[in-house]
């Protein structure tokens, strides 16, 4: 779900915001194997901090938002429209009697 709102309802955003995220992951293990000297909870905490800040930087803008999330997100679906009827013939009901 969280993916889909930061691509904003949009698949090619979807596959970079993926990228993005992975390359922060690797980054992040990339400079623990370096050694570099800050603690290692901070630098696993690396990609979801990059995701916050594009969550804030994305936000702002909530027109965009809207304009591409689908129509029907948040509605019910009438039952007429599902299309399933289920049918109990008389016999599977005095079978289970």
């Amino acid at each position: 779900m969280l993916s889909r709102l930061l691509s904003a309802w949009r698949p090619f955003w979807l596959l970079i915001g993926a990228w993005f995220f992975g390359a922060l992951m690797y980054l992040s293990l990339y400079v623990q194997a370096l050694g570099v000297a800050v603690p290692s909870a901070l630098l696993s905490a690396v990609p979801y901090i990059g995701t916050v800040v594009v969550l804030v930087l994305i936000s702002r803008d909530a027109r965009r938002i809207r304009l591409y999330r689908p129509a029907m997100l948040g509605r019910a679906v009438p039952r007429a429209s599902v299309g399933i009827s289920v049918r109990v013939s008389p016999s599977v009901v005095s079978e289970k009697a």
